[in-house]
């Protein structure tokens, strides 16, 4: 694995292969598609190790170790893996990376078997699992490493390993890997906290106190946006935190905040449900990758109320005790 971009420590990222004239993926070294967008500073990726992903900005001060570009591309893959591809990888991402990927040796291992789990069509289908591509589904630094933990999960008897007359491994979660996966997945479904993600503008309060706040409350959840909150240490922390014990997040997309696309991916790469909301006069600037998930869309906040309630409904059913 190569990083001769970060010779060159005050420019974007731009590496092409001298031989073959092909873009390299900024995160693995991974030949990439890459496509110039609307700013000098943001790149569009497509890399088979890593997916799909935007670069934005970011130059060796902001890429201190290797660890760093590993536990990036971890991220990005499993944020694709959930089918989050308008991912942006940026200066904040990097330096907040640590509270995003797995802690320690025992999450790490969880994460590889949830990312197996989503691979899988019905039990027992053998997952195909490349270790020189998909050793990010780990968030593991090289395909070594990656074996070791399917090695891991399968001495502790959370999958079966199989090897084909070519070399190739297909992984099969038994039983014991199922329930497992089932009761991380259950980890936040008591939680009755909902995070909501949006501008704090003044010209969209209007949307959280008479839409998004009530129509939380009525289906028996407890809305928390971050401004209405105490805190101590830094935001960043705060939001991963609150994120991380919620039931399901809200998010507004009105003003294109970068900071809401963000909170609502991290979401999305935990396995949390999201809402989307849009006011209509500025749905024509959703970012594309978002463009065709269904979004709610408003006008007069008061006539959001309802709409959301049906999706909460819907999507995630009611809180305990509540009925329509």
């Amino acid at each position: 694995m190569t990083y001769r971009h970060l010779l060159r420590p005050n420019l974007l990222y731009r590496e092409v292969d001298p031989v073959a004239n092909q873009p390299r993926c900024p995160l693995c070294s991974q030949d990439a598609d890459q496509a110039l967008q609307a700013t000098a500073n943001s790149l569009h990726y497509s890399c088979k190790r890593c997916g799909r992903f935007f670069y934005s900005g970011l130059t060796f001060q902001d890429l201190p170790s290797l660890q760093v570009l590993t536990l990036l591309c971890g991220y990005v893959r499993e944020q694709n893996e959930r089918g989050n591809s308008a991912i942006e990888v940026n200066k904040g991402v990097a330096e907040n990376i640590q509270n995003l990927a797995p802690r320690g040796v025992q999450e790490q291992a969880d994460r590889l078997l949830q990312a197996i789990a989503r691979k899988s069509e019905w039990p027992g289908f053998k997952v195909p699992l490349d270790a020189r591509v998909d050793y990010p589904l780990g968030y593991c630094a090289n395909h070594e490493e990656f074996n070791f933990f399917l090695g891991m999960l399968q001495a502790r008897r959370m999958i079966d390993n199989f090897s084909g007359p070519s070399g190739e491994t297909t992984s099969s979660l038994t039983g014991d890997g199922w329930s497992h996966v089932d009761q991380l997945r259950k980890s936040n479904v008591e939680s009755l906290k909902v995070f909501v993600a949006m501008s704090f503008a003044a010209d969209v309060s209007a949307a959280f106190t008479d839409a998004i706040k009530p129509a939380v409350e009525a289906c028996g959840y407890r809305p928390l946006r971050i401004d209405n909150k105490d805190y101590l240490g830094g935001i960043f922390d705060e939001i991963v935190a609150e994120v991380r014990e919620s039931r399901f997040v809200v998010a507004d997309l009105t003003g294109q905040r970068q900071g809401v696309y963000y909170e609502a991916g991290y979401a999305l790469g935990l396995g949390l449900p999201v809402v989307l909301t849009c006011r209509k006069d500025d749905l024509k600037n959703v970012h594309f990758d978002a463009k065709h998930m269904n979004i709610l869309v408003w006008k007069n906040p008061l006539k959001l109320v309802k709409p959301l309630q049906d999706r909460i409904r819907a999507v995630i059913g009611l809180g305990p005790g509540v009925t329509f």
